[in-house]
């Protein structure tokens, strides 16, 4: 995959997911922080300080103790590693659009994106798990649709009202056509195919998904399976943002200047 010379993929995207930890055990060095501190380093970003206010916000710790207390420590992992991929993805976002790397009719759709990952926290703490589902399946609908219309360089309102979006892994679905551009390669599309999938039984009421079935213990594993699912959302959407950034774009819209030294001396071609 062609890349351009002055931007570079950070060693850990090799490494993604981020690594499980307890609320108590993320300090300064947890992986996540590195992560975004190498894309924000030019703005001096605090990005433990922003996590701390994102728990907050998010009701993080409400949601931990309302939580289903059978196996805490199994959910709280669960718990964090969602937590921790969404606020990377939303941090990126802010880091990218500061630095000048997303044009401007990406951002709609990228932030959007990003507000409907965050509006599932509400979801999360009411039980409202069928809808934290929905919720995602737009966010991926939104990373992949922004990641097509990059590429064709169609940005237009006229265009959004008449192309389809299909996410599946036929000829004519949007995931085929980014991996035949090399957006994607063939694991990263099957995983978001498979993920849609997944949230599409989900919120067509599937029995397994609904809320009040007979069996109680349903709502631990609807409990898990969401957390699961706002992780892998949240993984897909990073995926997609950071490949398009070594995508060698036809059409201009990622044209990487050199903007310091950092840049320079630590890229990292890919």
């Amino acid at each position: 995959m062609k890349s351009f010379p002055i931007f570079r993929i950070h060693p850990l995207i090799r490494s993604l997911p981020f690594s499980d930890e307890l609320l108590a055990e993320i300090n300064a060095d947890s992986d996540f922080l590195s992560f975004l501190e190498f894309y924000s380093l030019p703005f001096g970003y605090d990005e433990f300080f922003h996590f701390k206010n994102y728990i907050q916000e998010r009701n993080v710790t409400a949601i931990l103790e309302e939580a289903p207390k059978s196996e805490s420590s199994k959910i709280e992992l669960r718990l964090i590693g969602a937590v921790k991929h969404t606020f990377a993805y939303g941090r990126l976002l802010t880091t990218l659009a500061g630095r000048g790397d997303l044009n401007a009719l990406e951002i709609p759709h990228l932030f959007e994106s990003e507000d409907d990952l965050n509006a599932t926290f509400s979801l999360l703490k009411a039980h409202r798990y069928k809808n934290v589902d929905q919720l995602l399946r737009s966010v991926i609908e939104l990373a992949v649709r922004h990641a097509y219309f990059s590429l064709e360089n169609s940005f237009s309102s006229e265009n959004h009202k008449t192309k389809s979006l299909s996410i599946t892994n036929d000829r004519d679905g949007l995931v085929t056509k980014l991996i035949s551009k090399k957006l994607l390669n063939n694991n990263e599309g099957k995983f978001i195919i498979a993920l849609y999938r997944r949230l599409s039984i989900a919120i067509h009421s599937g029995y397994r998904y609904l809320t009040y079935p007979e069996e109680p213990v349903n709502q631990n594993k609807l409990f898990l399976q969401s957390l699961s699912n706002m992780q892998d959302v949240s993984l897909a959407c990073i995926y997609i943002i950071l490949n398009m950034m070594r995508v060698d774009l036809n059409n201009n819209i990622y044209r990487y200047r050199e903007r310091d030294a950092f840049t320079r001396s630590k890229a990292k071609y890919v």
